[in-house]
């Protein structure tokens, strides 16, 4: 427990993200786990549940976080809701995710934001 957030984690550790490129995963972990570290931090329960897997041929990531539920749309983008902030971090996800052949879904309810996304094993 760290700032008091409940930090629940399956990771396989068997897994190679070896076909991504460094700067390219560094910008889909950071965006993710920084978005769901401030939302908790921000929201009663505080708890984040990082699941990282591989099903079939896919790597598989499920980031599900408290939240406050306040949630922004505009033009089907999610933006940011911190002062100061543009909001571009969620997109800039889905970029390397669909870069890469990966598919994502967003999922929030009940105080409850998940972000998952799967990518390939193997890039062709």
């Amino acid at each position: 427990i760290k700032n008091n957030i409940n930090l629940n984690t399956h990771i396989n550790k068997n897994l190679s993200f070896e076909n991504i490129d460094e700067y390219d995963l560094v910008t889909l972990f950071t965006n993710v786990l920084s978005n769901a570290f401030e939302a908790a931090l921000e929201s009663k329960k505080k708890e984040i549940n990082i699941h990282i897997d591989k099903i079939n041929n896919f790597i598989v990531v499920k980031v599900s976080n408290s939240y406050n539920n306040k949630i922004e749309i505009k033009d089907n983008t999610y933006t940011s809701t911190k002062e100061g902030h543009k909001g571009h971090g969620i997109s800039n996800s889905i970029d390397v995710i669909q870069k890469y052949m990966g598919t994502y879904s967003i999922h929030y309810e009940e105080n409850i934001f998940t972000f998952q996304f799967m990518l390939p094993d193997q890039i062709i």
